[in-house]
């Protein structure tokens, strides 16, 4: 979509809530490691190379410092401390509830740390025509006979005047089964790349470092938006990766994984952790913060149906060893 001079938005509308995320990430690892001078070189480094995400830190800082957080983290810990009086020895006992008061701190921050984002997601809503919450999907007749269905967490604008056929990806993936029309090409354009076909089946999804286009049934004309020159042909069973000049091809077998959710499933193989659960964040709608690189990098495979993302997170939790927290507001840790 442009904006008014007719220009493509230099920086996805979610930025700033991917600046909190990691912000976020940061607070809960320093709560527990806040002696380690390795991970505050990091931090310092981290906070350091944006002013934006030293910005957000400092409203998680002062977060920290406000009623509501006492008053969340004195709601969240009591009960902690007395099932574990209950259970434990007195030197357990007094772990538990520093690792409780912790929690509830973060959590308290996380949960005010989403007013904060608000206002980028009504920005939003407003650019969109259609918009899908966490966990739903949606099946959609576009005004040419083309059918979208748009996955999760996702939103698009339409332009089908004057003979246009043209979708903006503002956020998340949609597939799109086009009805063939030689005259009037389908595009859709994501944050970096577009697609262009006659009619086909295919779908895009975007965020703000690549775009993805898989291709089910035809051909279809992709490429960065920033490089017209770097652009090919996909054909059914392929797929590619667009960055901001570049593309590269799928791995073999990866374009009917990644259209898994058309069935309600999420596959993958020899995947990073991380990766997967930037895809279940889309899916759950709660908030999901990891304490431990190592698992980040730790390669998981599997197939799972997406009705109860919860269940997967705990699932791929206990196959890679982590220790899985879940607390009220539906906020899961993972250490």
């Amino acid at each position: 979509m442009q904006d008014d001079n007719g220009s493509r938005p230099h920086e996805p509308t979610a930025g700033r809530d991917a600046f909190n995320e990691e912000a976020l990430d940061w607070f809960a690892k320093l709560q527990d490691a806040a002696s380690d001078r390795h991970v505050a070189e990091q931090f310092d480094a981290w906070r350091e190379s944006d002013a934006r995400r030293a910005e957000a830190f400092r409203r998680v800082e002062a977060l920290w410092n406000s009623s509501e957080l006492r008053a969340a983290v004195k709601a969240s810990a009591a009960p902690s401390r007395t099932t574990a009086s209950a259970t434990m020895s007195a030197p357990r006992r007094g772990a538990s509830a520093r690792w409780s008061i912790r929690l509830a701190v973060a959590a308290a921050v996380v949960i005010l740390a989403v007013a904060v984002a608000k206002f980028p997601d009504f920005m939003l809503s407003m650019r969109a025509d259609y918009m899908t919450a966490a966990g739903e999907s949606q099946k959609i007749s576009l005004p040419d006979g083309s059918v979208m269905t748009l996955n999760t967490a996702s939103s698009v604008s339409l332009d089908f005047a004057d003979g246009r056929r043209e979708v903006t990806l503002l956020s998340g993936e949609a597939f799109f089964q086009v009805v063939h029309d030689p005259q009037h090409p389908f595009r859709v354009t994501g944050h970096l790349g577009d697609a262009e076909v006659k009619g086909t089946a295919f779908s895009v999804r975007t965020d703000e470092t690549e775009d993805t286009v898989l291709v089910r049934e035809g051909l279809v004309d992709a490429g960065p938006l920033e490089s017209r020159q770097t652009r090919a042909l996909l054909a059914a069973g392929h797929g590619a990766i667009i960055t901001k000049a570049s593309m590269s091809p799928m791995p073999e077998g990866d374009t009917e994984r990644g259209l898994a959710w058309l069935d309600g499933r999420i596959s993958f193989v020899d995947r990073p952790f991380g990766r997967v659960l930037d895809d279940l964040r889309r899916y759950y709608g709660g908030r999901i913060i990891v304490t431990n690189d190592r698992l980040k990098r730790t390669a998981v495979s599997g197939d799972y149906r997406l009705d109860n993302p919860e269940l997967v997170i705990r699932s791929l939790a206990e196959a890679t060893g982590a220790k899985f927290t879940r607390l009220p507001g539906g906020i899961i840790f993972l250490r």
